[in-house]
């Protein structure tokens, strides 16, 4: 269902939405040889945020603190017409769209 223009002006990342995004950063463990990203990420203090490091959030942090801040309300799903339900949908299409892209093969050819 497409947003109506009413809905295109609520602002979805508010400054609790990167406090929540730097806390999974912090919180969330990952194996060696995933690469860091800024624990500051959404700061001017954080820089620029470079390729690997837009790649990393997209597959991994975004997706936990996102699915946590806005698909679960006290252990079940919002209503299906929830506007943060609707960007989140959209939102899980597009980070899977970058793993698909970001996936290494090979062939004969």
């Amino acid at each position: 269902m497409p947003l109506s223009s009413g809905e295109a002006a609520t602002k979805i990342c508010p400054p609790q939405t990167i406090q929540h995004i730097q806390s999974v950063i912090k919180l969330t463990v990952t194996p060696s040889w995933v690469n860091s990203v800024p624990s500051n990420y959404g700061q001017a203090s954080a820089g620029s945020i470079k390729a690997d490091e837009w790649r990393t959030l997209a597959t991994i942090y975004l997706p936990i603190a996102l699915v946590i801040l806005w698909g679960d309300e006290s252990g079940s799903p919002p209503p299906p017409d929830n506007y943060f339900l609707r960007v989140l949908d959209h939102t899980m299409a597009l980070f899977q769209a970058v793993t698909v892209a970001c996936q290494n093969t090979m062939n004969n050819e």
